[in-house]
Order: structure tokens, then C-alpha cells, then sequence
């Protein structure tokens, strides 16, 4: 059964998806699906970790679970409008670090929380039909714009080793993600997927991160 059927399907079908098969099921892709279980169990050991929980720490937590959430949405129904959330997800989670900053002690915390959603849809509706490759460019392009904030505005704290181990785990669980999408030694059928290791290097990365950008007021 696919309750999927009636949703336009993501743009990279039939064959241009990951390496791991679409399913016409609840759960198109479970490996993938299952694996993105990581983001949540990343994100509950970084507000275990945390101890001072601070307006910005809410927001990053906020933007982690929406990343969390869209990644399950994605894998288990490979539709159009998943897939364009999940890159949303990436690029506002992303952008929140600078976008946290740039609003510091200027709007008021409940106009900031109410903009939330409103920004990752935004996001979500210039990603929705947008092919695989102009979608993944534009997520290199925002992390890029991301790694510039950093640099211009925190140029002695990037580098801390914090901050460039989770840099590193990142780019490590990108190639594995590159490696999954070129398809090379490919079973799409498998439980392990080179997107599944990409989705718990990510977690890893995004968990460093925040201990790197947050610990610091524990």
C-alpha cells in the first residue's frame, strides 16, 4: 500500500534518487527513515548537555527538530513538498547561528519563535520542484555562507578544537553522502546505506557543534 500515491513524487524520480530503492509503501525508504533517528538523539543529548538553556539555544533546538523531523518526512514518502523541506531544514538550521545573531537583543523572543516557521516555509517553497543538484548546490552555498558568518564574526573561536572537529565529522559524513548519491557499489536494498552513515555523521557533527557554540555558558 502507498498512501504516497496522490502527493507528487520527488523530483530526482525514478532514477536519480539515492542509491537505496523507493519503496510504494508507509515507509519508502527505511533505512534512511530509521536512521534519521540520530538527529533526535543528538538533539536530546545536547539539551541534556546544555545546562543554561538560553533563547538561542531554544532556537537552535527548534531548527534541529524541524531538520529531524523533515528528514523522516522525506525517507518515508519521497514525495516533492518532503524533499523540499528537508533541504529547507538543512539550509535554516544552517543559517540560524547568523540569523540568531543578527536579531540578538532587537526582536522581542516571541516574535523570533513566531518567525520560525514562517522562514523554514518560505525556505520550503523555493526548494519545492527545484532539481536534486540545484537543491544540493544551494545547501553548499548556504553552508559556505555560514562558514563566512563564523569567520567574520568569530574569527578566534573557529579555532577552538570544538569547532573544527565538528567541521571535519561534517566533510567526512558529506563524502559519504556524495558516495551514496554517485551510486558506486550500490545495493539498494541494503540496511546500511552510505546515507544512513551520512545521517549519523551529521547528527555527530551538528552535536559537536553545539556543545562548541552553547557549552561555553554551562
Amino acid at each position: 500500500m502507498d498512501p504516497w500515491s496522490d502527493w507528487i513524487k520527488a523530483a530526482c524520480l525514478p532514477s536519480h534518487c539515492n542509491c537505496e530503492a523507493v519503496r510504494a509503501d508507509w515507509i519508502a525508504q527505511p533505512s534512511a527513515f530509521w536512521s534519521s533517528i540520530f538527529y533526535f538523539v543528538a538533539l536530546a543529548a545536547t539539551w541534556i548537555r546544555i545546562r543554561q538553556k538560553s533563547v538561542a539555544l531554544r532556537i537552535w533546538i527548534i531548527n534541529f527538530g524541524i531538520l529531524a523531523l523533515s528528514s523522516h518526512f522525506a525517507h518515508g514518502s519521497m514525495t516533492e513538498v518532503a524533499m523540499a523541506c528537508d533541504f529547507a531544514a538543512i539550509c535554516w538550521l544552517l543559517l540560524t547561528p547568523g540569523l540568531t545573531r543578527a536579531i540578538a537583543n532587537r526582536i522581542h523572543p516571541i516574535a523570533v519563535f513566531a518567525s520560525i516557521p514562517i522562514g523554514f516555509l518560505l525556505l520550503a517553497w523555493g526548494f519545492f520542484g527545484a532539481g536534486k543538484l540545484l537543491k544540493i548546490g544551494l545547501a553548499l552555498l548556504t553552508f559556505m555562507i555560514s562558514i563566512l558568518d563564523h569567520w567574520i564574526h568569530e574569527p578566534t573561536r573557529i579555532k577552538d578544537p570544538g569547532f573544527i572537529k565538528a567541521i571535519g565529522i561534517l566533510i567526512g559524513a558529506f563524502a559519504l553522502f556524495l558516495w551514496d548519491e554517485s551510486k558506486l557499489n550500490c545495493e539498494p536494498t541494503s540496511w546500511v546505506q552510505g546515507h544512513t552513515l551520512w545521517h549519523l555523521g551529521s547528527a555527530w557533527a551538528i552535536y559537536e557543534y553545539s556543545i562548541w557554540r552553547f557549552g561555553k555558558s554551562t
